[in-house]
């Protein structure tokens, strides 16, 4: 029986050379698995996760091996739970080929996580001059706050703990140096790390509302989504697509009136496919007229704008495109010349 054990997790000695950073205690755990004394490993897991410090790729071992011991030891509810912390962080965990009892447990883990993961998504406020991290899943209620370790521009070290919940906002001076935040759990166990290296913000804040023509003069102040050209160009080609549609499913119907005409000699209006198709083709008819006045009014209005843009503008041969935000922060436009 023993030996079985040993096999279903055996895993676990292979896997000591590649955590990174991590609490002495664990490789002693792994130790006390590999002697089937799963007791003693678990309190050294609980040590291990409470004395802080452990990078994610050590979180994902010791997630592993406690969800592991707990099963072996009969304690399923808290295996579980183990297990669901080990998805969180890492979801495309698989067991392998090990004991059902295990994956019993493992997939009613699963399920219950159904999917959830834990997620951020970072942005750089260049007017605001910090950075901030969004907590976009964290299905364990597990993140806390974070760890900014930075050197400012006279060359000195920093390292400065932000506390927080859903939103984590980093303040930064003007230039720093090789960022890097780590996300934290409530015993400084390292969730993720984001390296950003260099950061620099402007000497001078910039308005975020501010457009800026080809001679990098501000022009005017960005309106609203409605008072823009291109939103407006936009429907007008979403209204021409869709009329076009319409004729050509309107001329399919009328072809299948007249094969249907073909096919019967004795056919008359009265007959009951003739009328369907002639009521298909009726509103057929009538959603491509929609389209094609829908698609001219837009195309009017984003004309009008286009030109209001072009008179506001000092450089009279460009005109600004969209402002497209970007992953991670910050955007891009462009400048059309004609």
């Amino acid at each position: 029986m023993k030996r079985m054990v040993l096999i279903g997790v055996c895993w676990l000695w292979a896997l000591g050379s590649l955590s990174g950073e991590e609490h002495p205690n664990v490789q002693k755990a792994r130790d006390e698995i590999r002697a089937v004394e799963y007791s003693r490993a678990l309190e050294l897991l609980e040590v291990a996760l409470q004395a802080g410090g452990n990078d994610k790729s050590a979180l994902v071992d010791v997630h592993r091996m406690l969800a592991d011991s707990y099963v072996i030891l009969g304690k399923n509810a808290e295996a579980k739970t183990e297990y669901k912390e080990l998805l969180a962080l890492e979801p495309s965990t698989t067991l392998g080929r090990i004991s059902p009892k295990f994956l019993r447990v493992f997939s009613e883990a699963k399920k219950e996580l159904n999917g959830a993961k834990l997620m951020f998504s970072q942005q750089i406020n260049t007017s605001e001059r910090n950075i901030v991290i969004r907590v976009v899943s964290d299905p364990t209620d597990r993140v806390v706050g974070a760890r900014v370790n930075f050197i400012d521009e006279n060359g000195t070290e920093n390292s400065e703990k932000v506390d927080g919940g859903d939103v984590l906002t980093i303040d930064l001076p003007e230039k720093s140096d090789s960022v890097q935040i780590v996300i934290l759990d409530r015993y400084d166990n390292f969730l993720e790390t984001f390296n950003l290296g260099n950061v620099a913000f402007a000497s001078e804040p910039v308005k975020a509302a501010e457009l800026k023509t080809s001679g990098n003069k501000v022009s005017e102040k960005s309106g609203s989504i409605v008072t823009s050209w291109w939103p407006w160009a936009g429907l007008a080609a979403i209204g021409l697509g869709a009329g076009i549609v319409f004729e050509f499913q309107k001329r399919s119907t009328r072809d299948e009136q007249d094969q249907l005409a073909l096919d019967n000699p004795g056919l008359t209006t009265d007959d009951p496919r003739f009328i369907a198709l002639t009521d298909r083709g009726n509103r057929q008819a009538l959603y491509e007229t929609i389209s094609f006045v829908g698609a001219g009014v837009a195309g009017a209005v984003s004309l009008y704008f286009l030109v209001r843009q072009i008179r506001k503008t000092k450089d009279s041969n460009s005109i600004v495109g969209p402002l497209i935000f970007l992953e991670g922060g910050g955007g891009a436009t462009a400048t059309f010349r004609f």
